[in-house]
This record gives C-alpha cells, sequence and structure tokens, in this order.
C-alpha cells in the first residue's frame, strides 16, 4: 500500500470518528431513521472502535416477524416442508464442505511446509492457471498489492461485502423458518473490510433441536454455494456477457484484447494505461481465439519470432557478442541472431518502428549486404502492439517492446472482452471472477471448525444428533422424570463432544496459525 492510500485511509477513518462522536453527543449514538415520528421512529445504533465502525438496526425485525408468520401459518404449509427440505440439502452440504475446507487447510498447510525454501508467492491472473517452477499450494491467498493488483482492491471488496449480505439472508430466512425472532441486522467496517451480520437473542438457537439447530447454522454457506453454482452456470450460458452488453459495454475480440489492469508496481503500468486494446503479441493476432494470449505466454521456452528484420550485414556481424551471454547487459544492444552467426543490435528502433523497417524470413529478401535477424531467446524480448484508450479517434498502433519473462506480463496484466461504451462505466465490471471466488472462498472459510465461524456451531450441532441429544448435564433437570440411567448416559455425551469438539478445534486451529505464519513467510 502507498503512503498516499495510508493518509487516505487515516483521513477517512478521522472523519469517521469526528462524525460519530459528533452525533452521539445528541442521542447517545441512536440516530433516528424517521424525524416525523419520534414515539415509533426506528433507532440505527453507531459504534465506533478504532478502526472498527458497527453500525446495528432493528429496522428490519418487522419484516422478519411478518416472515415467521406466514412460514408458520397453515397456508404456506407447503413452502414451509419446502424450504426445510431445501436447507436440509444445505446441512448436507455443510457437512461435506467442512470436510472439504478441513482437508483443503491440512493439504494447503503441508504444502507450504514442503515449500520452504522455495520461490514464492507469484501474482495472480484472474481466470488462468498459475505458472511457475514449483508447484503452488492448493490454496493461494489473494493480498492487494501482492498476489493480486491493489487497483481490483474495489471489486475485491464489493464482492466480500455482497457475499456476505447472501450468506446472512441465508440465517435470516432459515431462523425465520423455525421461529426464531431476528435481534437486529446490521453493517460493519474493519480497517477497509466491509461485512454485514444478522443477531438473535442469545439461547433461542440452542434450543432448537439438532436438525433444527444445523438447518439455522448451514443455511448461511449454503447460500454462498448455491450462489456460486449459479454463477457458474451464468458464465457457462454467457448470460453475464449479454448482460454487460445491454448495460453498456462492447464487445472488441474481433480487434484485440482491453487492458482492465495493470500490477501497480510493474513498469508496463507506465505503457498500457487501461482501456487500451492490445491487438498482437509479437506477431500473434489477439482477435479471435481467447486463449492465445494465455498459450503463447506460458510457453515453457521462449519461441524464435516467425518473421525477422533487415538489419546491415557488416555492422551486425562486426558487433561484440558480449549481449548474448546470459545475464550480461550491454548499454540497450540487445542479443539477435540469423540462425549462424550472432551479434549486438539496439532493439528499441528495430522493433518499436514497424513502418521504418523491412520485415523478412531469409537473407534473399534483404538489399544489398543486409541480412535477416530475429531477437534471440537469451535476449528475452517481447512485443505488444497496442491502440490506446483513443484507438477509435485515432486508428494507429503503438509497440511496446518488453525486455524479461513474458510471464510477468501475463501474470501482472488483466485482459478482457467488453470495454464500456462511456467512460463512466468501470472497466473491470463485466468481471465476475471476484464474486465467484468470494462466494466459495466465504462458503469454505466458515465451515472450518474454529470459533465464532459456522462450522464451530455446526460441528456441536452434529455431534447432538450423533448422540441423540443436545442437554449438557448442568441444564438436567431431575424433576422431569429422567432417571439415573439417563442422566450417565448425557453425562458420558457431554465429556465425548466435549472431548471431540476440543481436539477438532484445537487441531484446526493450530493447522489455521501455521497457514498464516507459512503464507506471512512466503511473502516477505
Amino acid at each position: 500500500m502507498s503512503a498516499s492510500a495510508v493518509i487516505v485511509l487515516c483521513l477517512i477513518w478521522t472523519v469517521i470518528h469526528f462524525v460519530a462522536r459528533s452525533l452521539s453527543h445528541h442521542d447517545g449514538a441512536l440516530l433516528p431513521t424517521n424525524t416525523r415520528n419520534r414515539a415509533g421512529r426506528q433507532r440505527i445504533k453507531v459504534q465506533v472502535e478504532w478502526v472498527h465502525l458497527k453500525i446495528e438496526t432493528a429496522s428490519w425485525n418487522q419484516y422478519h416477524d411478518a416472515l415467521i408468520g406466514q412460514l408458520s401459518s397453515k397456508r404456506y404449509h407447503a413452502q414451509q416442508v419446502a424450504l426445510k427440505l431445501l436447507y436440509n440439502v444445505g446441512v448436507a452440504v455443510g457437512i461435506m464442505g467442512m470436510l472439504c475446507a478441513t482437508g483443503i487447510l491440512v493439504w494447503s498447510c503441508a504444502t507450504m511446509v514442503g515449500g520452504l525454501g522455495q520461490p514464492r508467492l507469484s501474482k495472480r491472473d484472474l481466470g488462468s492457471q498459475q505458472v511457475g517452477s514449483t508447484k503452488p499450494p492448493l490454496v493461494q491467498a489473494i493480498i492487494p498489492g501482492v498476489t493480486a493488483p491493489f487497483s481490483h482492491i474495489i471489486p475485491m471488496l464489493s464482492a466480500l461485502f455482497c457475499s456476505q449480505l447472501i450468506h446472512e439472508l441465508g440465517h435470516a430466512i432459515s431462523s425465520a423458518l423455525e421461529a426464531i425472532p431476528m435481534q437486529s441486522a446490521g453493517v460493519a467496517l474493519t480497517l477497509i473490510i466491509p461485512s454485514a451480520f444478522v443477531a438473535f437473542p442469545a439461547g433461542y438457537i440452542d434450543t432448537l433441536k439438532p436438525l433444527a439447530k444445523a438447518r439455522v447454522i448451514a443455511a448461511g454457506p449454503w447460500h454462498n454455494a448455491v450462489g456460486w453454482i449459479i454463477l457458474l452456470v451464468l458464465g457457462w450460458l454467457q448470460l453475464s456477457y449479454h448482460l454487460m452488453t445491454l448495460l453498456g459495454y462492447e464487445n472488441i475480440s474481433d480487434v484485440g484484447r482491453v487492458v482492465i489492469s495493470v500490477q501497480s508496481r510493474t513498469t508496463l503500468r507506465d505503457y498500457l494505461p487501461p482501456g487500451s486494446i492490445i491487438t498482437m503479441v509479437d506477431d500473434l493476432r489477439l482477435s479471435g481465439d481467447e486463449e492465445t494470449w494465455t498459450s503463447y505466454l506460458t510457453m515453457p521456452r521462449t519461441p524464435m519470432e516467425m518473421m525477422g528484420w533487415c538489419v546491415p550485414g557488416p555492422a551486425f556481424l562486426d558487433s561484440p557478442e558480449t549481449c548474448c551471454v546470459e545475464d550480461v547487459s550491454v548499454s540497450l544492444l540487445s542479443c539477435f541472431t540469423n540462425g549462424n552467426e550472432q551479434g549486438c543490435v539496439d532493439a528499441v528502433p528495430l522493433l518499436t518502428k514497424p513502418k521504418e523497417n523491412i520485415r523478412c524470413q531469409a537473407d534473399f529478401e534483404c538489399s544489398g549486404n543486409s541480412l535477416c535477424v530475429r531477437p534471440d531467446t537469451v535476449a528475452h524480448l517481447f512485443r505488444l502492439t497496442v491502440r490506446f484508450p483513443d484507438w477509435k479517434e485515432n486508428d494507429e498502433e503503438d509497440v511496446v517492446l518488453w525486455h524479461g519473462p513474458r510471464k510477468e506480463v501475463w501474470q501482472e496484466v488483466k485482459i478482457g472482452i467488453l470495454r464500456p461504451r462511456i467512460n463512466l462505466l468501470p472497466l473491470w465490471l463485466p468481471s465476475l471472477v471476484y464474486l465467484k471466488m468470494a462466494m466459495l472462498s466465504l462458503f469454505l472459510f466458515n465451515l472450518l471448525p474454529l470459533p465464532y465461524l459456522d462450522g464451530s456451531q455446526l460441528l456441536d450441532a452434529l455431534l447432538d444428533m450423533i448422540g441423540h441429544g443436545h442437554i449438557a448435564p448442568d441444564n438436567y433437570d431431575i424433576e422431569l422424570g429422567n432417571d439415573g440411567a439417563d442422566a450417565g448416559a448425557a453425562a458420558l455425551h457431554w465429556r465425548w463432544k466435549s472431548t471431540v469438539r476440543r481436539i477438532v478445534r484445537g487441531g484446526t486451529l493450530a493447522a489455521f496459525t501455521a497457514c498464516i505464519l507459512l503464507a506471512s513467510w512466503n511473502a516477505v
């Protein structure tokens, strides 16, 4: 994060604290939402502590109560049965998700332990596999400015917040199905990370039967899983593409690929402004086939140029060959070859001015004593033919010359085929990649059996279902007529449940902590 971003963040939180403190003097941090009816008005509670903002309201309780009334009536009995069946499926998916999330956590931890001392985090290219000399961990952290462009932070946080709203909607609907009143709902902001929540009166969920309790707990992750599946189907049917074309985007795939963003720490950012159209990579056109960009830039070996350039033969043959030695740089000269001989040539004027230089495939195509040369593979030269954002008014193309591994361009430049027709529309809007990532990540992460997560409570409900009960010895009432054998069985189940819960939670917490430490080490 740059210094300017830190300053802006500090100013934002200063304003938040100032506004919250000013409001607290008027109404104790309780803000009316309807000033015309003070007796029946709903109130919003605002709390600010350091870099944590919490806004809570009971305004939505009336709608939740109305939903409880509808689902409890005989008129909507069929809908109630259908919803219970749907959320029972959610419980089964939640169990599988918990096992899958725990397995991924352990596998990722083991992979990172085995990869200590090897190359570290690589930057991420959305919609593509990562490349590298080592096998990446099963789960790759998405860190703005490290593994993803910092410029993507707005769509990433927007996707996260949208996923959390869908998650909490699942808890709200399933709780109404079990006639649990809602205490409040709200949103929160921790530093720059938004979140949403619904709260229920303490103890209500614990009074439910194990299956009903599991339905309420698993409903949030289940909604995220359904959302992820819907997004996959939309992508498969290309419905999102057609929607974007109706909302003001145009398909430029017949011209090339639009630059959506460029990693902030790369020099390419100065030469590839967002909105530019990349029409060619070296001599390959990007129009049509979507795989050209990825397949060409991720080839394990640098391909030789299909066509060369005519250069004066004597000057080429008399030039030093020191630039053809790996990791040796001689001014702006780069290593070229004509198949038999190597020489050093100033690549910038030769490769970036196509109208001033003659292309060739062999020496006989060049006039006089000129030779047909191509960049040697050790030169690591790569050309991007670009039309800049005003390309509709100016149809000229420029050539950007890149020196270095081609895969870095693939990792640091995010491209697409949809370009906004008006400048007010963001370039990143057509991409649903972050939303799909957020849906799947929230589904898996919340099902980890860790404290304060849905997975921990779902584990308790599952243990109650296995033990055919959910009453702790401390809550056992002898006046209910239970005999000593039942009390002993309840006590045995409680001790067994506590032991299993301790082992699972402790092991998961240890693996989670190890993953964070190892990921931090790899990111250094």
